[in-house]
């Protein structure tokens, strides 16, 4: 339970998912879809395909982050952001840390 403990409220994942040279990083350099992000996180972590409710929120997540702001390079940050986000969420999920 310590270990889970500080996965959620440490930095371990933090500095993990903004490391530069990362998959996030590798992503967004491709251009990757919003579609393929989720579905390799999800295979990654868990080992399977999100369910479609899922996916469904984790796209609009995805589609809203940056469209608030004008400027390209602060929206491709808040796209980086809210990826970044999105990893934290799985990897502190019960389900990676108890199943994985």
């Amino acid at each position: 339970m310590a270990q889970v403990l500080h996965l959620t409220n440490g930095e371990t994942i933090n500095k993990k998912v903004a490391a530069k040279g990362n998959r996030i990083e590798e992503l967004l350099a491709t251009n990757a879809s919003d579609e393929k992000i989720v579905e390799e996180l999800y295979l990654r972590a868990l080992c399977r395909y999100p369910k479609p409710t899922e996916k469904e929120k984790l796209l609009a997540v995805l589609s809203s982050a940056g469209k608030a702001t004008s400027a390209e390079t602060n929206s491709g940050e808040e796209r980086r952001l809210a990826i970044e986000d999105l990893y934290w969420s799985v990897l502190t999920s019960k389900e990676f840390l108890f199943n994985h």
